[in-house]
Formats: C-alpha cells, sequence, structure tokens
C-alpha cells in the first residue's frame, strides 16, 4: 500500500480518507478520475488492488462509498478509514 496516497490532504470534520481494497479482478478500469459531487466523493488513486478515495460532506451527510467502488470498477471491494488502513501491518 503506498505510503502517501493523498498527496498533502488531511482528513478533518469535513473530509474524511478511505481506501477500498479490492476483493476480486477489477472489471473496468476508469480513464479520469471518478468523482459523485452528490455524494462528495473523489476518487483520487487507484492501484491493482486498492482504491484511494477523498469523501467530503455533501448536504451533512457522507455518500455511500462501497457502491462507488463497485458500481464504477466493478469488482467487489471494502472499505477501511484510511486512519484504520494506515496502521494495519502488510499482508
Amino acid at each position: 500500500m503506498e505510503a502517501a496516497p493523498f498527496d498533502s490532504l488531511e482528513a478533518d470534520a469535513d473530509i474524511k480518507l478511505h481506501v477500498g481494497f479490492l476483493i476480486a479482478t477489477r472489471k473496468r478500469i476508469p480513464r479520469m478520475t471518478l468523482a459523485s459531487p452528490k455524494g462528495g466523493m473523489e476518487v483520487t488513486r487507484i492501484t491493482k488492488h486498492e482504491v484511494f478515495v477523498v469523501r467530503r460532506r455533501a448536504s451533512g451527510r457522507y455518500g455511500l462509498l462501497n457502491n462507488l467502488i463497485e458500481e464504477e470498477i466493478v469488482a467487489p471491494a471494502t472499505t477501511r478509514s484510511w486512519n484504520t488502513a494506515g496502521e494495519t501491518p502488510a499482508l
């Protein structure tokens, strides 16, 4: 897993950083940055096994992260906050 996949962004009350771990081989590789303006989400990086997402509070709520990953990349995933994933030892 990358050491700093979010560049200079840091989590705060309005920004949450997440990583989605792809459970299977992705069926589609997006050619551009994926975003869900309504849900306040933006995929910032995609690797072979991970999807890095910035979630911003939109209308007082956060969007459904796994839906964005699974619908756009067409691969099942499990998602964790960057704080949790960053503390998980490499397997």
